[in-house]
């Protein structure tokens, strides 16, 4: 068999993606043709070459290329497209969705927020207005109910942040945080970024601001096993979205930004969910008494990170031996951490 991939350089040589291709090669005799990319003009003459190639079977890129796959696979309806990363639900059959479960990730990210002391509002923002009942603002209020808090979602699109009145409103929102959906442009990163809040972002974003507190962990290496293994096993069906059980959902940039109860907490709920010992669905509604659902989770306070030390912008810290833990602003400013 033989299969195409076309990612970035730093997804197709991680470490777990070369030990997989080793492995996959020696044990499966899986006959891999690698293209890493730097830029999307590379990527989609890569797959351009791969499709046009009678002899590979299958092609695995990342879902950010998914408009283009989607026009390929209609001229290429033998060839077996796998597409790694958050997209929309494949309609080809030709096409399949390697993914994150986007409540199970959301879950989290409410939970972080509810342990950043998020008590009455999150700022949320989207491309698109979604239903309460989509699984990314369901999974938040589910994640912040888990954690003791009945904040809600206060929801602006990237249309509405980018009028003349979308920095005031967004400064307006009684949240330190904001959860960014989908994905972003540099112009409107910069725009988030003066709001004075902290980032939280559910996909890869094109640069980096001290504000962002918070991105997705990479899973490529993750999606590509998975999807090898289904067309070794004959089991690859496209036309569908499958969940991939990656290494975690989020690389903590800023611990600062966050309780030191957080960051810990963040890493047993990861697994939590991805074991089915955590139900976020068990969550759906707020809880009576916040501090009475605080007293379940697990209550350690490990020693205070270097970053603690070093907040973004100049700011300052606390001695972590206080009760009263200071959380940073990336404005600069403090504010007491209602969680201690």
């Amino acid at each position: 068999m033989a299969v195409g991939i076309v990612a970035a350089k730093e997804l197709t040589n991680s470490p777990n993606a070369l030990t997989y291709f080793q492995q996959a090669t020696h044990d499966s005799f899986v006959v891999f043709d690698i293209r890493p990319s730097d830029n999307a003009e590379q990527a989609k003459a890569a797959l351009t070459s791969l499709a046009n190639n009678p002899n590979i079977d299958s092609i695995i890129t990342e879902a950010q290329y998914g408009n283009f796959v989607h026009e390929l696979a209609k001229k290429h309806e033998k060839t077996k497209f796998s597409l790694i990363g958050i997209g929309s639900s494949p309609d080809l059959p030709a096409i399949r969705l390697a993914s994150l479960n986007r409540e199970y990730q959301s879950f989290t990210a409410g939970v972080l927020l509810a342990n950043a002391g998020e008590k009455n509002s999150v700022g949320v923002v989207v491309a698109d207005r979604r239903s309460p009942d989509s699984p990314e603002i369901r999974g938040i209020l589910e994640g912040l109910h888990y954690g003791g808090s009945a904040a809600v979602p206060v929801v602006m699109t990237l249309e509405e942040v980018m009028r003349p009145d979308g920095l005031p409103r967004l400064k307006s929102i009684a949240s330190r945080f904001l959860v960014l959906l989908d994905p972003v442009s540099q112009e409107q990163l910069a725009k988030l970024h003066d709001s004075g809040k902290w980032m939280l972002s559910m996909h890869n974003l094109p640069n980096m601001y001290p504000s962002v507190a918070a991105v997705p962990k990479p899973f490529f290496a993750e999606g590509m096993k998975e999807e090898v293994q289904a067309l070794l096993n004959n089991s690859w069906q496209g036309g569908q979205t499958v969940a991939v059980a990656g290494p975690g959902f989020f690389n903590i940039l800023r611990p600062a930004s966050f309780s030191a109860k957080a960051v810990e907490l963040e890493k047993a709920v990861e697994e939590g969910v991805q074991t089915g010992s955590v139900q976020p669905q068990a969550y759906t509604k707020p809880p009576q008494s916040q501090s009475a659902s605080q007293q379940r989770l697990p209550d350690r306070s490990p020693s205070p990170s270097a970053e603690a030390a070093n907040p973004p912008r100049g700011t300052s810290a606390q001695d972590g031996s206080s009760k009263a833990q200071s959380q940073q602003t990336p404005n600069g400013n403090s504010q007491q951490d209602p969680t201690q």
